[in-house]
């Protein structure tokens, strides 16, 4: 199985390396931006941290854009992780001039902080699935670090949902062989390795 990581320089990646090695067996993690479209993949992983716009730069100066959307018609499916999940979106709030992907219709939008619920929101938070059987039996506490989060057109799309003080909002979104999460599975400890391990196979299998 090959598992082609799309690097935008905006993040940790051995952390995500790390995770997805503990979580999969017989896997091979390539490079996106050094293996293009010249070997066959099975699932892309974009994951990110930081800024709307400097994601969208990245994209284009790394030539990834053309190369994501390709693999997308080719029925490639894409696991998006925080900013990864932002990308998939067309625009966001964080930088409304900036393109993302546009593959997920709707919009990215910032969290209003309240009182005992503060923006940023780091830290762990309730998270429930739906959508995918067995999904469930994962449902826990998941770590995130985040000021914006996604809002789909269709509530079809919407894959999780979870708490910020007393209000729930999207944290995962699911469309058409992509599957985007807002919160970070690899450093959400055992849970989050489990979810992780489960996705991987989910979008592999389903192809």
């Amino acid at each position: 199985m090959n598992l082609a990581i799309a690097d935008l320089g905006l993040n940790n990646m051995s952390s995500i390396k790390r995770a997805i090695s503990r979580c999969t067996e017989n896997a091979i993690q390539l490079d996106l931006y050094e293996v293009g479209e010249s070997r066959d993949i099975d699932l892309v992983i974009l994951p990110g941290v930081g800024h709307f716009g400097a994601a969208s730069r990245a994209l284009e100066e790394r030539n990834l854009r053309k190369l994501i959307l390709n693999l997308h018609d080719r029925s490639v499916p894409i696991l998006g992780i925080c900013l990864g999940l932002h990308l998939l979106f067309t625009t966001s709030e964080e930088s409304p001039q900036a393109k993302g992907l546009g593959i997920v219709a709707g919009e990215v939008k910032k969290l209003i902080p309240k009182r005992g619920a503060p923006v940023p929101n780091v830290g762990w938070c309730e998270t429930w699935f739906n959508h995918i059987n067995n999904v469930s039996e994962v449902q826990g506490d998941y770590y995130f670090t985040h000021s914006y989060y996604p809002v789909p057109d269709d509530s079809g799309c919407v894959f999780s949902t979870s708490l910020h003080g007393d209000e729930r909002f999207t944290s995962g979104v699911i469309f058409d062989g992509i599957i985007g999460l807002q919160f970070h599975p690899e450093k959400s400890g055992e849970v989050g390795h489990k979810l992780l391990s489960f996705l991987v196979s989910y979008l592999t299998d389903s192809r």
